[in-house]
């Protein structure tokens, strides 16, 4: 029999360095739908998927969370204009 001790719980960077489905890429995206996932990513506005094999498509969830990232810091940096502006 073999006792092997669980595993340990997985780092952060672990976590990131994944595949995530069209489905997931939607969830973290805030987008509508799949369709509109696909046009963003035509449009440069998301990443794109990388091809696994034939038709199988998936997210690197590094390049998503660095695109909500970057979303946030354009949005903090709008605001931030915007008071600039306003003095």
């Amino acid at each position: 029999m073999n006792h092997e001790q669980p595993n340990e719980p997985m780092e952060l960077e672990e976590l990131l360095d994944r595949f995530i489905t069209v489905a997931e890429a939607v969830t973290y995206s805030g987008y509508g739908g799949e369709t509109t996932l696909r046009r963003a990513v035509r449009r440069g506005f998301f990443p794109k998927p990388i091809k696994l094999d034939g038709r199988c498509v998936r997210w690197s969830l590094r390049e998503v969370k660095a695109w909500q990232e970057a979303r946030l810091n354009a949005r903090d940096n709008a605001a931030q204009d915007q008071e600039v502006d306003a003095k």
